[in-house]
């Protein structure tokens, strides 16, 4: 399967339903500002909004996703530099 959108990276899709959790545990309305994801879970904790355990399993995520992007922007520093 090709990738033709970046849609259809797999680290957007896990980011995008990050977000999509943050933002329902959050609170939504309460808590609709637009920060760095890690900053609105550290914020959303500190709040209330989310359980320790909501922030563990959000964290461990982001922390993936940032070593998928990092390892995605090595690939195309490498591809662009061939």
């Amino acid at each position: 399967m090709g990738v033709n959108r970046y849609e259809d990276l797999e680290i957007w899709q896990i980011a995008r339903g990050l977000v999509r959790e943050v933002y329902t545990v959050s609170g939504g309305g309460r808590f609709n500002r637009d920060f760095e994801t890690q900053s609105v879970l550290y914020v959303a904790l500190d709040l209330g909004y989310i359980t320790q355990q909501e922030f563990d399993k959000m964290y461990e995520t982001c922390r993936k996703l940032y070593a998928m992007i990092g390892a995605l922007r090595r690939h195309l520093a490498y591809r662009s530099a061939a």
